[in-house]
């Protein structure tokens, strides 16, 4: 027997005209799809066609529309044999019967030789009752459900005193119940997303909403009450989303999803409550959840939580609080390449005096073309993709090339071990180029990004071909399996080394923040037009040498993403786009923060974030050191941003000597809910050791010791070694 916790949740029936099961053949394609359904035609079908699935987990349902009495129930379907899939089947929440399609009689297609059926006798049936079907394709079987025939059928041999009553999950005025929102009637730009860690294993997710176009879904309340109402969602600290709340086409409430919870990714820390108290409902009253995501932030909706009101008017709590003892598994971890090989180093936490990481090796080898990480499998842990080369062909009389690569998942378990999953194989055809390559494909063409390009709330992937002049964006098919989605040729060459993929149009859709090194040292901003195409909204030349360590941020506040980055050598310093709104930059704001080191001084890296507890984000550098002008004195500056009278400007707020090298990887590390600190050292080649600086939540760090022995990381810039950082050993996504 197999096991699902979502099979015992209450499947509220939502909104709009049932599909009805009446005594008799009710053909599958005639029911309602709520999920991952869909009708395809077929000549050996009772009706000439059959529900498939076109997901992991659907669910169709229907409502009974006949005489109150037994039934004998029969469930048609094709038992094919490339797959062992799964079927349970609910009556008004409760689970009747499960079982596995693993039949080795059919074919590996759905033929008269594959038809198969499963009974249910003796179920008691009132009009109104909700039948529901939910089922988990399997390999290459998916899941073709065919009919459902109800005959009338016989008492059981040992009936109830009574016939039996609605199941003991239907909400009850004086009982509290929860809806999981993944339960939930889907009107528009929202879906369902598995994962572990939510409440129900699952949540709703913004699909490509925007103000514009919001994501809704439905309750349709059963029972009449007086309920406080909560609702349970996950409020990370990398866009701000909204949401409003409708009871009956009028809203009751509304919100900004802006809690300092100082998680970028949907945790156990990230999840917050907000109530409505006093909410006088009656069946059939609806509850519309209408919003829409922004930057990071994909609108990730958990649960409505309904509990006996005493009394009191609706009364939104706009501080919530949860503060959840953290674990090592709810604490971010890291990794990093070490002499071509990726490690991790998981969190144990610890204070100042004892905190460690536990370093793994994970036995990938990194590839020829590079390696990112990031949930690929959309299965809620975080995974790699890894690179190969497979062909390079170059026509030396057209300057052409044509480059076949492939791409593995390496699927995390949920401990931070890693399998091979999907391989997918991609040829492109840069227009030109050629002699750049030369035998070094592998320092030119790499995998930069990883991050959700189509607005599905799955990660893709972004890569570059720099000094042909091309960049890739591919597509994952939601199963790890990826494509070529577009591309987009630039008339500049230059080593296209650092990316992050965030949303600076505002559409839902990622956009691209790219910085570039030697030839033609730019930044660009790519931003998505929605259709998978790409155009540049930013191009900009800040220094003739390298520009790289980008971070993506709100960091005025206005509601869009800005971008931040290291510029090095002459007009070396830390360079600042502020977002129109659209991707480009901002008119009369300030674009270098005030670091003067001369013509051949270097900055380091940069850090962003909201690290002293006061209203604004800061930006926080530790390995400024001089070129020709006067002597800089090291340290760790924090700079803040301020009104000076003419506009916006940077002003140092704080110095700390004592701290000096690159700072890396802000994150709560300790679960003290304020950003710590990472710090390499200012090495350019060898070996490097990482140390922890712990925040007081003051701006003020402790450095509590090497938390990573030294490491190789192979190719090194002025900006420190690339760590990563993700959660491995916990059910945690990115954002």
């Amino acid at each position: 027997m197999f096991n699902s916790p979502s099979l015992d949740r209450l499947l509220p029936f939502g909104a709009g005209a049932p599909a009805l099961l009446a005594p008799g053949r009710t053909e599958a394609e005639d029911l309602k799809f709520v999920r991952g359904f869909k009708e395809v035609s077929n000549p050996h079908a009772s009706g000439k066609a059959f529900a498939q699935a076109n997901g992991d987990q659907s669910l169709m349902r229907g409502q009974f529309d006949g005489p109150e009495g037994y039934y004998d129930l029969t469930f048609g379907y094709f038992d094919e044999t490339d797959g062992v899939s799964q079927m349970a089947i609910l009556l008004n929440g409760t689970v009747l019967d499960q079982f596995l399609w693993d039949s080795p009689d059919g074919d590996e297609i759905a033929t008269r030789n594959s038809r198969a059926e499963h009974e249910i006798k003796s179920i008691y049936l009132k009009p109104g009752d909700r039948l529901a079907f939910e089922g988990w394709a399997d390999g290459r079987e998916p899941l073709r459900s065919d009919y459902i025939d109800l005959t009338p059928g016989s008492e059981p041999d040992d009936p109830p005193d009574d016939p039996p009553d609605d199941p003991p999950d239907d909400p009850d005025p004086g009982n509290s119940f929860r809806v999981e929102a993944e339960t939930l009637e889907i009107l528009s730009g929202l879906r369902v997303v598995n994962n572990r860690a939510a409440s129900g294993d699952a949540y709703l997710q913004s699909k490509g909403s925007s103000p514009a176009n919001p994501g809704r879904a439905v309750y349709v309340v059963e029972e009449d009450g007086r309920f406080d109402l909560t609702l349970g969602y996950y409020d990370e600290s990398d866009g701000v989303s909204f949401l409003r709340i409708l009871l009956n086409g009028e809203e009751i409430d509304s919100f900004d999803w802006d809690a300092d919870t100082g998680q970028k990714l949907a945790n156990a820390k990230s999840l917050v409550e907000r109530t409505l108290e006093g909410l006088d409902l009656e069946e059939d009253d609806e509850i519309v959840l209408e919003g829409y995501a922004n930057g990071g932030e994909p609108l990730r909706i958990d649960y409505l939580q309904f509990d006996p009101a005493a009394g009191g008017d609706p009364d939104p709590d706009p501080d919530p609080d949860p503060d959840p003892d953290p674990t090592p598994e709810d604490l971010p971890d890291l990794w990093y390449q070490d002499a071509g090989e990726v490690k991790l180093a998981l969190n144990l936490g610890g204070d100042s005096d004892s905190f460690a990481f536990e370093e793994r090796a994970t036995g990938i080898t990194v590839g020829a073309l590079g390696i990112v990480a990031a949930d690929f499998d959309d299965d809620g842990d975080v995974d790699f993709l890894n690179s190969e080369l497979i062909d390079l062909l170059v026509n030396p009389s057209t300057d052409e090339i044509e480059l076949t690569f492939a791409v593995t998942v390496l699927e995390n378990d949920g401990d931070g071990n890693f399998s091979e999953g999907t391989r997918s194989e991609i040829e492109i055809a840069p227009a030109s180029g050629a002699q750049f390559f030369d035998g070094s494909v592998e320092q030119n063409f790499t995998l930069l990004a990883a991050g959700d390009l189509t607005g599905d709330g799955i990660a893709d992937v972004y890569a570059s071909e720099g000094l042909g002049g091309t960049s890739y964006f591919l597509e994952n098919d939601g199963n790890g399996g990826f494509s070529l989605l577009s591309e987009l040729a630039f008339v500049d060459g230059g080593l296209r080394d650092a990316a992050l993929i965030g949303d600076l149009n505002g559409d839902a859709f990622g956009d691209v923040a790219l910085a570039s090194s030697l030839n033609a040292s730019t930044v660009h901003v790519l931003t998505s037009t929605g259709g998978g195409t790409y155009e540049i909204a930013l191009r900009s030349i800040p220094t003739p040498e390298d520009n790289g360590d980008p971070n993506l941020i709100d960091l005025d506040g206005d509601g869009d993403t800005d971008f931040v980055f290291v510029s090095d050598g002459e007009g070396a310093g830390i360079s600042t786009f502020f977002n129109d709104g659209s991707g480009g930059r901002q008119a009369g704001t300030p674009f270098v923060l005030p670091l003067d080191l001369g013509e051949n001084g270097n900055p380091g890296s940069v850090e962003v974030g909201e690290f002293d507890g006061d209203p604004g984000i800061e930006v926080i550098v530790a390995g400024a050191r001089e070129g020709d002008a006067d002597p800089i004195a090291p340290g760790l500056r924090i700079f803040d941003l301020v009104e000076d009278g003419s506009g916006l400007a940077f002003e140092q707020s704080a110095f700390d000597p004592s701290i000096v090298g690159n700072v890396l990887g802000a994150a709560d590390y300790d679960g003290d809910d304020d950003l710590d600190l990472l710090l390499a050292g200012l090495n350019f080649s060898g070996t490097h050791d990482l140390r922890l600086l712990l925040n007081d939540g003051s701006g003020d760090f402790t450095d509590a010791g090497v938390v990573v022995d030294p490491f190789d990381p192979g190719t090194l810039t002025f900006f420190g070694p690339a760590v990563g950082v993700e959660f491995f050993d916990d059910p945690l996504m990115v954002a």
